[in-house]
């Protein structure tokens, strides 16, 4: 994706040194290469910061999906105590129009590195009840 900005950037810059350099006194060729320069170099610190961006995420996955927006909370509680984060992309279209949380379902999501756990939690949540 940042290439096609750095290309944009050069394209822009090229064009106006081109169209507003020599009325401004600047040399045509100079503002091109001035342009790319930048781009150049915005290019290699946006590749940079987006590679050390993706190494240190970590992947949402979807745990469970359930038909009622009442029961996906009682699993993210549980998954709260147990200190698993957790996200639930439709909570707010399912709490704002409850005859969609059918028809859409309300995902848990949870890092693919606590997958494992969460499981086991929501294996053991049944089990608590008396």
């Amino acid at each position: 994706m940042s290439a096609w900005r750095s290309i944009a950037l050069a394209a822009v810059g090229s064009a106006v040194s081109i169209v507003a350099g020599p009325p401004a006194g600047i040399e045509p060729w100079l503002g091109v290469s001035v342009s790319l320069l930048v781009a150049f170099f915005w290019y290699i610190a946006s590749a940079t910061r987006e590679k050390d961006e993706n190494e240190s995420a970590d992947r949402w996955v979807v745990l469970e999906t359930y038909l009622n927006l009442q029961e996906a909370y009682v699993t993210r509680s549980a998954l709260q105590a147990s200190d698993i984060p957790c996200l639930m992309p439709e909570e707010h279209t399912a709490g704002a129009r409850v005859e969609l949380a059918p028809a859409i379902g309300v995902r848990i999501m949870v890092p693919a590195s606590a997958l494992e756990r969460a499981r086991d939690v929501v294996a053991s949540k049944g089990k608590n009840r008396v």
